[in-house]
């Protein structure tokens, strides 16, 4: 069986906790049936990355973001 995420709110998700990639903590969010999760997470320097686990098995392991935002200072 497979099962679709809503990637526009993954995406939105995203780009709400970029502007808190230095917190110490990892996000997890779950489907609403708690099948599936993400967990977004910050690494030691700065950056942030993300799991996906369905049934608990991880599908996407250590998958790091690369987010850009127009017109923000660099």
């Amino acid at each position: 069986m497979t099962r679709k995420i809503n990637f526009q709110s993954l995406q939105l998700t995203l780009a709400v906790i970029y502007g808190f990639q230095k917190a110490t903590n990892t996000l997890t969010v779950q489907s609403p049936s708690e099948i599936s999760k993400v967990q977004i997470s910050p690494d030691e320097q700065g950056g942030m990355y993300y799991m996906v686990m369905p049934n608990s098995k991880v599908v996407i392991d250590t998958s790091y973001l690369d987010l850009e935002f127009k017109n923000q200072p660099k």
